[in-house]
């Protein structure tokens, strides 16, 4: 389009904004702005929106509010858009902030602004007032929540421990809770390792999805994080007896244009380079140790004593 002399105009531009957005490329998300700057082209509300959800996606939270700020006039789309930024960010204060300044604007908040505040509020442990944002979504504002609401209410109640009030909210939903609230209650008691609740939630789990895989060994680790080994043989024959396999986590790094692949509970000894890996892993280790660093041995969730469980760690 630039090479045959086309210049792109807000549409154009809003489309290339969704592009690096989804691809989370933050060096064009910067060529795009500057582009929009050079060209002087319009950077209404739509484009402005998508500017600022481009940044806050592409890892640049700051770059994503200088917009925002800059934005002449801002609908419920736009302030949702910055709230979400500081969501992603972890800055639950300033998401909050936002949120009342969207109110004292007179911008009439949709079901969509709400799910980005309350997902604020969790990521940063801001359990009280998400619990009066929640409340307030009906009694003050009138709109009843959705099942994406009541994630949002389960992930804060789980990530602050407050479990059992979890579930009795899961238990007064007007709609069938779905997968996705019970594998959100069963991480969380992975968490906080509540092995009641991990079980039932399992259980729920189990009766609306398939892909149980995850949950199983979801469940496995709960069950060996407090020491309950029986238990865990039991999730692993099960799993054995429906054909289930754990796909193995793996990582990659490039070096000098070569991408090594490593498996987790993978062999290295046929490794190229097993050598350096072992002293490099030799010299971390004893780095970690000088600097006073003790492993957590509760992440290994294997029946082993803790000298194996300190190399594994490794």
């Amino acid at each position: 389009m630039q090479t045959e002399g086309i210049k792109g105009d807000m549409v154009t531009m809003v489309e290339v904004a969704s592009a690096c957005e989804y691809l989370g490329a933050i060096d064009l998300a910067k060529w795009t702005h500057a582009y929009i700057g050079k060209d002087k082209i319009n950077c209404d509300m739509r484009l402005g929106t998508a500017l600022v959800d481009m940044f806050a996606r592409c890892g640049d939270p700051q770059s994503a509010i200088k917009v925002f700020d800059n934005m002449a006039r801002r609908d419920v789309s736009a302030w949702t858009a910055a709230i979400g930024a500081m969501a992603m960010q972890g800055n639950g204060e300033r998401a909050l902030e936002l949120f009342d300044n969207m109110h004292k604007q007179g911008v009439k908040p949709d079901e969509v602004v709400f799910v980005a505040v309350l997902t604020a509020c969790s990521h940063v442990g801001l359990s009280e007032q998400g619990r009066n944002i929640f409340t307030s979504m009906q009694s003050v504002r009138g709109i009843s929540p959705h099942i994406v609401h009541y994630s949002c209410m389960v992930d804060l109640l789980g990530r602050a421990g407050d479990l059992e009030e979890a579930v009795d909210l899961v238990k007064s939903m007007p709609m069938e809770p779905n997968d996705v609230i019970w594998s959100t209650l069963l991480a969380a008691c992975r968490t906080h390792k509540n092995v009641e609740i991990a079980a039932y939630a399992a259980e729920q789990v189990s009766k609306l999805t398939t892909q149980r895989t995850g949950i199983h060994v979801l469940l496995s680790n709960i069950y060996a994080s407090a020491w309950k080994w029986a238990d865990v043989a039991k999730v692993r024959l099960q799993l054995k007896e429906e054909g289930i396999q754990k796909v193995p986590g793996c990582s990659s790094v490039e070096v000098n244009r070569v991408i090594h692949e490593f498996t987790f509970g993978g062999d290295t000894d046929t490794h190229t380079e097993k050598s350096h890996i072992a002293l490099m892993v030799q010299e971390i280790n004893s780095r970690h140790r000088d600097a006073g660093h003790i492993p957590d041995l509760d992440n290994v969730l294997l029946d082993v004593d803790e000298e194996e469980k300190e190399y594994l760690l490794s």
